[in-house]
């Protein structure tokens, strides 16, 4: 769960999110603080099924998902536009990077960290905090 200062933001953030394919809900956790739950991939549904949505998701705001090596990512698992610019990072604009070795599985939990990652830091987060949530989101779709 992503916790806001605002309701605004957190309804913000929930609109962008869904917009990319996830199942997001806004609740207060008190007068000063909201939570964003993020919900993906459906039950049932196959991790090479929930690789296509989450890329179909992307596509669907402008971004473009490329599957790549340690000749680009080096030894990152993963990278996204936001991480490139706080880090210095050669990462192109609106492409997340996931390396190509990793299981459907594996690219999966890259992909969702990059995004929600991105999007978080898009949203004035630093890069820390937003990685940090990313690997919280990355434990929900291990399972």
């Amino acid at each position: 769960m992503i916790t806001f200062t605002s309701k605004k933001q957190a309804t913000d953030y929930a609109k962008q999110m869904r917009r990319e394919g996830w199942k997001a809900a806004v609740s207060p956790v008190s007068p000063r603080a909201w939570q964003v739950k993020l919900h993906f991939p459906d039950e049932g549904q196959s991790r090479r099924e929930t690789l296509g949505e989450l890329i179909e998701g992307q596509r669907n705001v402008g971004y473009k998902v490329r599957f790549v090596g340690d000749d680009e990512l080096h030894d990152y698992a993963g990278a996204n536009p936001e991480f490139g610019r706080a880090s210095g990072w050669p990462c192109p604009p609106k492409t997340f990077l996931v390396d190509k070795h990793f299981s459907v599985k594996g690219k999966v939990k890259v992909l969702g960290h990059e995004i929600v990652e991105e999007e978080l830091m898009k949203r004035g987060w630093n890069y820390h905090d937003a990685h940090l949530e990313a690997l919280a989101i990355e434990r929900q779709l291990a399972r």
